[in-house]
């Protein structure tokens, strides 16, 4: 009986116990900040928390916001994406245009050192794959700090985001 017993439990040991490590280390992207590349890192001398990170909020009459945050410390590069969509659809999976009126929307921000470009135009295609897996794609966003100097985003992340 013991034998059934721990031929029953041995896959789901083993199953369980490499879920989400494969998941944590392995981020796609393809990210491009005018010809440089955006690649999600945070050295390991500076390790101050993930590369990769999101969290949602909302209310229950009000819509859903959910926040991405792309570090690429490397280059002193930091992305985010505040996408809001009604409370009724289920995820964040759509297509989101860049300062919308409607009731989804994407806003973008590029932080670049000290100085901050603002999403102008273009939009963001995401999909939830579940258990914290996004894939966005940036499909020709401009951004524009105070002084109207534009760059271009595009490509797109894919991987585990640590819940904030």
């Amino acid at each position: 009986m013991k034998k059934m017993l721990y031929l029953f439990l041995l896959p789901i040991a083993f199953g369980c116990a490499s879920d989400d490590e494969t998941d944590r280390s392995s981020v796609e992207s393809s990210i491009s900040v005018g010809n440089l590349a955006f690649v999600p890192n945070v050295p390991d001398s500076d390790h101050d928390g993930p590369a990769i990170t999101s969290f949602t909020q909302g209310s229950e009459n009000a819509s859903n916001m959910r926040f991405f945050t792309v570090h690429d410390a490397e280059k002193g590069l930091t992305l985010q994406l505040t996408v809001t969509y009604p409370i009724s659809q289920q995820t964040v999976s759509g297509t989101y245009d860049l300062h919308d009126l409607g009731d989804r929307t994407v806003s973008v921000l590029l932080i670049e050192g000290t100085t901050a470009y603002d999403g102008t135009q273009g939009s963001v295609i995401v999909n939830d794959l579940g258990n914290g897996k996004f894939h966005f794609f940036l499909d020709d966003v401009f951004v524009h700090d105070n002084s109207q100097n534009i760059k271009l985003l595009g490509g797109y992340v894919r991987g585990k985001f640590k819940n904030m």
